[in-house]
């Protein structure tokens, strides 16, 4: 009489993956970790992991049971399936399915468009694009004068646009020149260059005065006005314009050009009113 010791096993191991705890792929630009529990009524011979349809990678699973793979950072940016399997001693077994997806990749610089007029008073419209090759974006933010405040979120990722209160009761920005800074964050948490774009808070008009004249003078020659021009910011380029007309209609000033003198917020300005007819003149500065 021979005796012969088998195993007689009809129950599968059972495998578990509780680090992560279901499919949701897992977007990252660091490591993704797995990791659960193996186990058998018998012993087990094997767990792998089969990664985008590969060959299978030995996982060791630990005295507890517990076992753990780690997805690198280091690898190529894109999807994976990993589908892991336990094998027990009658060669049963049990698998299951996760998904991660790597990108280290910033998305592409945001696109700001053309502002409708480089001044703003108290809000600024403001919209653009932005591009993110692999996992999409998740947000695109703004701020003001790269000063390393708080970023706030806009409407819209890839076509995203935005009212901003740049107010006191707002961003409370004071009259000048500033700059709106605009970034774009993808799924993975990597984030963009800043774009940025200039416009100037500008809330005063500027102030013009007329020297020695108050109601109606009498001029029997050609005669000169002055007086000043000023404003809050800088004026830019020529800040004075005069205009003349009289009973024949516009009053020709193309032989007798604008004097300003001066810079900055504060300007002198002269200019000679050539008489040609008799009646009523009136200058518009």
């Amino acid at each position: 009489v021979e005796s012969v010791n088998f195993n007689y096993d009809t129950a599968d191991p059972v495998l578990t993956e509780t680090t992560v705890g279901d499919q949701t792929q897992q977007v990252s630009n660091v490591d993704v970790i797995f990791g659960g529990d193996a186990t058998d009524t018998n012993s087990l011979t094997s767990l792998e992991v089969s990664v985008n349809g590969g060959a299978g990678i030995a996982i060791t699973v630990q005295p507890d049971d517990s076992w753990s793979y780690t997805v690198l950072n280091t690898l190529p940016d894109g999807e994976y399936e990993l589908i892991f399997t336990a094998t027990d001693v009658a060669g049963r077994t049990d698998s299951l399915t996760r998904y991660a997806l790597i990108d280290d990749a910033a998305p592409a610089l945001p696109v700001i468009n053309a502002f409708n007029g480089a001044y703003a008073i108290d809000s600024l419209d403001t919209s653009g694009t932005a591009t993110d090759a692999t996992s999409g974006l998740d947000t695109v933010e703004y701020q003001f004068d790269g000063t390393g405040g708080a970023w706030t979120t806009v409407t819209g990722t890839s076509n995203w646009f935005a009212t901003i209160d740049i107010s006191a009761g707002g961003a409370n920005l004071a009259e000048g020149d500033h700059d709106l800074h605009i970034r774009a964050t993808d799924r993975a948490g990597n984030s963009s260059t800043d774009a940025s774009q200039a416009f100037v808070v500008d809330r005063n008009n500027p102030t013009v005065t007329v020297t020695g004249y108050t109601g109606t003078v009498y001029k029997n020659a050609n005669f000169t006005i002055t007086g000043t021009a000023t404003d809050t910011l800088d004026f830019g380029g020529s800040p004075v314009a005069v205009t003349v007309t009289n009973s024949g209609g516009s009053v020709d000033l193309s032989g007798f050009a604008i004097v300003v003198t001066g810079s900055g917020t504060s300007r002198n300005w002269s200019q000679e009113v050539p008489i040609a007819l008799q009646g009523d003149y009136e200058v518009t500065i």
